[in-house]
């Protein structure tokens, strides 16, 4: 076994970068609400940013921010701690970028009597917490396999 970092442990800067292209697409137009309220005539389609999304309520603002800079500052403080703890903080880092994209989905495409068409933006946006999740998914299953690879190294009493 040579001397380098496991797999999991390499290119910390992925998940920072998934993220900026996430908050890249922010400022885009992610969706465009058309109406087709109970028989009446149509209205205008209303046009969407991601910023718009997430800064329409205060309370989401903040839960967005606080789910985008908690797996963002676990990643970093990962790296200071034992394997057992690295590997729970990375599945919070998980948890955290499935919960923020699960809610950006949600504001994105849930609205009664409309029909929502989701723009480019939007599924980059989207795509980019997926591929953050799986990436500290993957992290937490490579700390789990390098702790249990340390514990079978240590000796028996």
């Amino acid at each position: 076994m040579s001397d380098e970092r496991p797999w999991h442990r390499r290119a910390p800067w992925l998940r920072l970068a998934l993220f900026g292209v996430f908050l890249g697409s922010l400022p885009f137009t992610w969706t465009e609400e058309t109406s087709s309220g109970c028989g009446g005539p149509p209205r205008a389609p209303i046009v969407k940013s991601g910023w718009a999304l997430i800064s329409h309520e205060p309370q989401a603002l903040i839960l967005v921010v606080a789910l985008t800079l908690c797996p963002l500052l676990l990643l970093f403080v990962a790296d200071d701690v034992r394997s057992g703890v690295r590997a729970a903080a990375h599945a919070a880092a998980a948890v955290a970028s499935a919960g923020l994209g699960f809610l950006l989905f949600f504001a994105a495409t849930f609205t009664l009597f409309a029909r929502i068409r989701l723009f480019a933006p939007a599924f980059l946006g989207l795509g980019c917490l997926v591929l953050a999740t799986l990436e500290a998914l993957a992290r937490s299953v490579g700390e789990l396999i390098q702790l249990v690879r340390e514990r079978r190294r240590r000796p028996r009493e």
